[in-house]
């Protein structure tokens, strides 16, 4: 997936930035909870 971004919320957690197309896809909105599982680091 391109075009998102993780940020560090600074509460101990993050927020993952996800562009509208790619959430509507998800059928999520702005705000809502997501589980998130990284398989690899690409660089």
């Amino acid at each position: 997936m391109s075009d998102v971004g993780l940020m560090v919320t600074g509460r101990g957690g993050h927020m993952l930035s996800l562009s509208a197309p790619i959430r509507k896809r998800l059928g999520k909105d702005v705000g809502d909870e997501v589980a998130v599982r990284l398989l690899r680091r690409l660089r």
